[in-house]
């Protein structure tokens, strides 16, 4: 269990102060040491990672790593959707109730839009850069996921359910 109040403790100091401690207690400095939490986290483990679960048996896990190409593809065809399904009222009530500062406001679609609701940018560019913002997310989100071994990659679905049919058949 965390300790509730070390980690209030350490939430009150600064990303500079944390990596100090860090540094002093003689803890691997965290591969993003510029994340707070990831600081914090650091010095709650002592260091020390977390423990990676196996698999409960007969689990398989599938990831699909589509090409570049195809995947600005598919994600220009979610962004104009969003918008065709009305998403410019959705940021526009948003920002009005809860201000452009609410976390919740700080990414995606409503971040690539603000300028947009502002009037300082066209609604066709403020839709470019949701699909480079979401490029860009993808993008970390594969980093991560790549680092998993348990995940069986596939280009697309079709291979994909393909071998999962296989594989489940066994």
């Amino acid at each position: 269990e965390p300790d509730t109040k070390l980690r209030e403790k350490l939430a009150a100091k600064t990303v500079e102060q944390l990596q100090a401690m860090i540094t002093k207690q003689g803890i691997p400095m965290p591969h993003n040491a510029q994340n707070k939490l990831h600081l914090i986290t650091a010095i709650e483990r002592k260091g020390q990672k977390s423990e990676r679960k196996p698999l409960r048996s007969g689990a398989v896990i599938v990831g699909l790593n589509p090409d570049r190409t195809a995947l600005r593809r598919i994600i220009k065809v979610r962004a104009q959707q969003m918008i065709d399904d009305g998403v410019m009222g959705e940021v526009k009530r948003m920002s009005n109730n809860y201000g452009w500062d609410a976390p919740g406001m700080t990414g995606g679609i409503y971040r690539a839009m603000r300028p947009v609701v502002e009037g300082s940018m066209a609604e066709a560019d403020g839709l470019k850069n949701f699909v480079t913002s979401d490029m860009h997310l993808a993008k970390r989100q594969m980093t991560w996921l790549k680092r998993n071994p348990d995940i069986n990659w596939f280009v697309d679905s079709r291979p994909a359910k393909r071998w999962l049919t296989d594989e489940l058949s066994r």
